[in-house]
C-alpha cells in the first residue's frame, strides 16, 4: 500500500470517530406484549422509537376516547431527557375532557415498563393505569391515572420482559378506545452492561498414537524432512 493510500485511509478513520457521536439512535426492534379490550375499531400503533415510552395523555368521558403518547430519550448514565409529546399520533376520537399533567407522566428518570388495562360493558377500554421502572435504581411504581366510567371485573396487566422498556402502544379504536396494549424492546442500557458470550475452546484433535505429544513429534519430523512451505 501506498503512503498515500495510507494517509487517506487514516483520516477516513478519524472522520468516521469524530461523526460517531454526532449519529441518530437506531430504531429499537419492538414487540407487542399483549392488549387487552375489544375488537371493534380498527388498528393504530404509536411508536416513540428511537425514544422510549414515559407516559401518556389522555382524553376521556364515560370511556377512553384518545391516547396520545410521550417520549423520552434514555441516556447511558440511566437519566431520562426530553420529555415531550408526540403530536404526529394519537389514538381515538377527539371527545371527551383532556386530563391534566398529574400521573400522566412517569417519576424522573423512569419509563413504562406495564400497564393494566379495565373495560366497560360495551366491550370496550374503560381505563388504564402504568408501571413505571426508575432507570437508576429499577424501582417499580404505579400511576395512579385512571380514566373512564364505571370499570367491570378485574384488570388485565400486561408487561415489559425483566430486561425490556416500553417503547409505544398499539390495539383498536374507531371514536374510542376499543383495545390497547404495549410496545416493548430491550433496555439498550442491559444489553450494553451484558458481559460477551463464552468463546467455545477449540478441542485438541487425538490422534490413534501417542495422543497429542506423538503428533507433535510427527510434524517436527515432517518439517526437517520437507521444505518449510510444504509444512504449513
Amino acid at each position: 500500500m501506498s503512503h498515500r493510500s495510507t494517509a487517506r485511509c487514516r483520516l477516513l478513520v478519524a472522520l468516521c470517530l469524530l461523526a460517531a457521536p454526532l449519529l441518530a439512535p437506531s430504531a429499537f426492534a419492538e414487540r407487542e406484549a399483549g392488549s387487552f379490550g375489544g375488537q371493534g375499531g380498527s388498528p393504530f400503533h404509536g411508536t416513540c422509537s428511537p425514544k422510549a415510552l414515559a407516559g401518556v395523555f389522555l382524553r376521556a368521558g364515560k370511556a377512553l376516547d384518545t391516547v396520545m403518547i410521550d417520549c423520552g430519550t434514555l441516556n447511558k448514565n440511566g437519566t431520562v431527557t426530553d420529555v415531550i409529546g408526540d403530536a404526529h399520533f394519537h389514538g381515538g376520537g377527539s371527545g371527551g375532557d383532556p386530563f391534566g399533567s398529574t400521573g400522566r407522566f412517569c417519576p424522573k428518570n423512569a419509563l413504562v415498563t406495564g400497564m393494566r388495562v379495565w373495560k366497560d360493558h360495551n366491550n370496550i377500554v374503560n381505563s388504564f393505569i402504568l408501571r413505571c421502572t426508575s432507570m437508576t435504581d429499577g424501582t417499580n411504581t404505579w400511576t395512579t391515572m385512571q380514566a373512564g366510567g364505571e370499570a367491570i371485573n378485574d384488570p388485565v396487566k400486561i408487561l415489559c420482559k425483566k430486561d425490556e422498556i416500553g417503547t409505544g402502544i398499539y390495539g383498536r379504536a374507531g371514536s374510542l378506545i376499543d383495545n390497547i396494549g404495549l410496545l416493548c424492546a430491550d433496555n439498550p442500557m442491559k444489553v450494553a452492561a451484558a458481559p460477551p458470550p463464552d468463546v467455545p475452546e477449540k478441542p485438541i484433535k487425538m490422534t490413534r498414537r501417542g495422543g497429542p505429544a506423538a503428533a507433535v513429534r510427527r510434524r517436527a519430523g515432517c518439517c526437517r524432512a520437507r521444505a518449510a512451505a510444504e509444512c504449513r
